[in-house]
């Protein structure tokens, strides 16, 4: 993948995190309160990088190690 594509894919992958973490908060605790605690849905986005991250470390190993 070129720079360019990756960069290009970060944006959206941050929008999709950013829309799919107001859903699910508001969902769960009520039309509108993503909006009003910013810090959550913050919280909610790193932990979505960081499981996507986990994920994809976790298929890069399998595959150098055969599995």
């Amino acid at each position: 993948m070129s720079d360019e594509t990756a960069l290009c894919q970060a944006g959206m992958t941050a929008r999709q995190y950013l829309i799919q973490g107001i859903r699910e908060i508001d969902d769960e605790l009520g039309d509108g309160y993503a909006k009003t605690h910013p810090e959550l849905l913050a919280a909610m986005i790193q932990t979505q990088a960081m499981d996507y991250g986990s994920a994809s470390l976790h298929v890069a190993i399998a595959g150098m190690a055969g599995g």
